[in-house]
């Protein structure tokens, strides 16, 4: 994966993403948003790999109903 998204980020046309099953897609649906507006501010954010429907920025985990500005 690491290799495919490193030669192919050129091309705005192409993007690689994990194949993960449906209902975690589902889980991680909600919380993506969250997830682009934190990377977007310069935050680290991420899905841990431990529990991957959980959201952590800057190493926290931030619930689903907690908003992004209480960082």
């Amino acid at each position: 994966m690491e290799q495919a998204r490193k030669h192919l980020k050129d091309d705005e046309n192409l993007h690689v993403f994990d194949d993960i099953p449906k209902e975690l897609y589902d889980l991680r649906k909600e919380k993506i948003q969250k997830l682009k507006k934190a990377r977007q501010r310069g935050y680290t954010a991420y899905f841990s790999k431990a529990h991957p429907d959980k959201l952590f920025v800057n190493g926290k985990y931030v619930a689903p109903e907690r908003p992004l500005e209480k960082l």
